[in-house]
This record gives structure tokens, sequence and C-alpha cells, in this order.
């Protein structure tokens, strides 16, 4: 009886052993990417989930941002005064380059204007506590 006992003792620590070791690798992915704006920008702030989320990262002359530690389903979202990208962001799968394209916003444009005022007051914090509009 004491070797049956003794034996279950150590097949539930060495299980308990294995799910603490495993525990570790099944977490959240992280992934290196890297951010390319095209044509080339340099000085676009790269945020994490919105535009006014985390600053990851900041484009260089040739228009490039490494991020590292990215984990994965993170929103990134390119932000610079005067630019529009397309996409507006994108979800983090896996490591790789995501590729945006800028193209530049004429600030005379009344119409660019009231869409992106429209957009700003669409943003959670423009609304009440129902969650309509303010």
């Amino acid at each position: 009886m004491s070797f049956r006992c003794t034996r279950s003792r150590v097949a539930v620590a060495a299980l308990m052993l294995v799910v603490f070791l495993l525990s570790g690798c099944l977490g959240q992915k992280t992934f290196t990417v890297t951010v390319e704006i095209t044509p080339a920008l340099a000085g676009v702030n790269i945020h994490e989930n919105s535009e006014t989320g985390t600053l990851k990262a900041i484009t260089d002359e040739a228009g490039m941002a490494e991020i590292k530690n990215v984990k994965s389903g993170t929103i990134l979202v390119p932000v610079r005064e005067g630019y529009s990208f397309k996409p507006k962001n994108a979800k983090v799968t896996k490591a790789g380059t995501i590729e945006f394209a800028a193209q530049e916003t004429d600030p005379g444009d009344p119409v660019q204007k009231a869409h992106e005022l429209v957009d700003e007051w669409r943003k959670p914090n423009h609304r009440n506590a129902t969650g309509t509009l303010w």
C-alpha cells in the first residue's frame, strides 16, 4: 500500500511539473514585425490599438520601423499629421512586414476635414453614459 501511495504522489508531482513547464510555452505569442510605409515616409508614429494608444515606433527616412515583442492580436495604427493610410490599421498575427500606403491629405479640403472630425467624434471618449454621441 505504501508503494502505491508513493507511486501516485510521484505521478501527480510529475504531471504538475509538466503542466508548470508547458504553461510558459503556451502563453501568448510575440513577434518581431517591420512596418513599411510606401512611399517612404519618415516620422510616422506607429501606435498600439488606436491612434492615441501606446507609441511603439517611429518610421525612419526609408519609411521603415522594426517593433520587437509584439503580442499576437495587437492592432498597429500609423499616424502622421497631414496623411491618411491604407489600411487604417493592421492586426499582428505573425512575424514579418506590415505594409501601409501613405497618401497626403489636402489640409484645405473641407470634405476630408469633415470626415476626420466625424471620425474623432465617433471615438468612445465622445460618448455619454448611454453610449450616444455628445
